[in-house]
């Protein structure tokens, strides 16, 4: 009987409970200012507390656009296929009271894949071959290209382009 007569007073004069502290949330990963070739895959972790409850969630954006969350520790996610360009990376801590933090942003850039050129040899005719007038002569060439695919190949007589194929 007395506790619940204390609460009720302490209810009735109009004492509070403490206020709720916000968590604390920082990204771990990746290093400000970070370099990823297209399409990336990036881990994005953070490190998060709250000293008055738990953290219920933390959730990752890139800008305005949330890549994902995590809602146990360790908190981190893999933001994959992520296309050319410059990300500012937040983590948001939200805990158990529904108080949130915004981590300090984290510039990356992503930057489009390097292009190799592709590889072409001319396979007939045979160097030094000769034809007599009117000749039909059939070019054959082989090519490869080591990171990506060969789109087409031309064939030239001096600076006249004479024709082009596009598959082998």
């Amino acid at each position: 009987g007395l506790s619940f007569v204390t609460e009720i007073q302490a209810w009735s004069t109009g004492s509070a409970p403490p206020p709720n502290t916000p968590p604390t949330v920082a990204l771990s990963a990746p290093a400000a200012g970070s370099v990823y070739v297209a399409p990336a895959s990036v881990t994005v972790s953070a490190s998060a507390g709250d000293a008055d409850g738990s953290v219920a969630k933390v959730e990752f954006y890139a800008g305005a656009t949330k890549i994902g969350e995590a809602t146990s520790a360790p908190y981190q996610v893999t933001w994959s296929g992520v296309g050319a360009g410059s990300y500012s990376l937040t983590a948001v801590a939200t805990d158990n009271l529904g108080a949130k933090t915004t981590s300090t942003a984290v510039g990356i850039t992503v930057n489009a894949p390097s292009n190799a050129a592709p590889t072409v040899v001319l396979t007939a005719p045979a160097a030094g071959s000769v034809y007599a007038a009117p000749a039909s002569i059939t070019l054959a060439a082989g090519a490869a290209d080591s990171d990506g695919s060969v789109a087409k190949v031309e064939f030239f007589a001096g600076t006249t382009k004479i024709g082009e194929v596009t598959g082998a």
